[in-house]
């Protein structure tokens, strides 16, 4: 009994010192840091509408500690377009630190450095069917996620969404879109979209 009762008392001892742990190593997020003062970040399109869409350049804000500073970025954020008619996205997630030309190196967070500046590549998505495309000359401001954005870049990774189901999974919920007038401006195929309407569905989202 009482080694047993010491084996049990090592595991609650374990556990607990474990858990703040891994609680305080989760990175704040990229709005925060901007807003903060921490971060300044400039958002900008790639010429693409869909899946790595997006770069941000990012660089320490006037308020920043010292040393690089890493952050992250929630699953549905929103950047809404400086354009008018061009759309606005959702983000996914980072697919990764640009190195140049089409390379980068993957990660899922963003590290700010030390000195000097930073690209990323974000996986972003269009928000507003019926507006034109970004393109390269087209800037963002970021906005945070609401439930249901960050439902969905949350199961279309889950569930190993192809881009165009992606795609068809948040122009359900921002435009209400049907299969066909998608087709009209997006090939997809049925069996794309019909895993991104159980994707909006669970999601809380119909079509109507």
């Amino acid at each position: 009994m009482i080694q047993r009762f010491l084996i049990m008392s090592l595991v609650l001892i374990i556990g607990l010192t474990i858990l703040p742990s891994s609680q305080a190593q989760t990175p704040p997020s990229l709005q925060s840091a901007i807003s903060s003062g921490q971060v300044s970040a400039r958002f900008f399109g790639t010429g693409g509408s869909s899946g790595d869409s997006v770069m941000v350049e990012v660089s320490k804000g006037p308020k920043a500690p010292s040393g690089p500073l890493t952050v992250s970025v929630p699953p549905g954020s929103k950047l809404a377009s400086g354009d008018a008619g061009a759309q606005s996205m959702i983000i996914i997630g980072v697919t990764g630190r640009s190195t140049g030309g089409n390379s980068y190196v993957p990660t899922g967070d963003i590290l700010v450095p030390a000195t000097g500046s930073s690209r990323y590549i974000l996986n972003a998505f269009c928000a507003e069917f019926e507006k034109d495309n970004p393109s390269t000359s087209t800037t963002f401001s970021l906005r945070p996620a609401d439930t249901t954005t960050a439902c969905i870049a949350q199961q279309s990774t889950k569930a190993g969404l192809s881009i165009e189901a992606t795609q068809a999974a948040i122009w359900i919920h921002t435009d209400r879109i049907s299969y066909e007038h998608m087709n009209e401006k997006f090939d997809i195929s049925r069996a794309d979209w019909d895993r991104a309407v159980r994707v909006a569905a669970a999601c809380g989202v119909s079509q109507r």
